[in-house]
């Protein structure tokens, strides 16, 4: 199955070209055989947009394949269709410096808070 439609593709490029800063990935690694669909989308993603690095870490016994953006966001998926514009723009505001008080702010005021 391939990871990443060619329009996804587009979307991320075009993205990339208008990414403020670089932001970093880390792909957890695991026996999981869902690994390397993640492995093969995180390697899409940093060829699609070069100010996206990419690096792979082990994980231990149990741990379940992973995306890790930053301190905090943990993604145990390949986001597609309607699921990569949050994630590309995740990735935006972690390039660009923004912290996490950025989540509660939208997130209270989707709920009424």
């Amino acid at each position: 199955m391939e990871v990443l439609e060619k329009d996804q593709a587009r979307v991320i490029r075009a993205w990339g070209e208008n990414l403020a800063g670089h932001v970093e990935v880390t792909l957890v690694r695991t026996g999981d055989e869902r690994t390397a669909y993640l492995e093969r989308f995180c390697e899409r993603l940093g060829e699609s947009a070069p100010a996206v690095g990419v690096s792979k870490v082990t994980g231990e016994e149990g741990d379940l394949p992973a995306i890790l953006i930053g301190d905090s966001w943990t993604i145990h998926m390949a986001p597609e269709g309607k699921e990569l514009a949050p994630f590309l723009d995740l990735l935006s505001r972690v390039a660009a410096g923004e912290g996490r008080e950025w989540i509660a702010v939208e997130l209270s005021g989707s709920v009424g808070v």
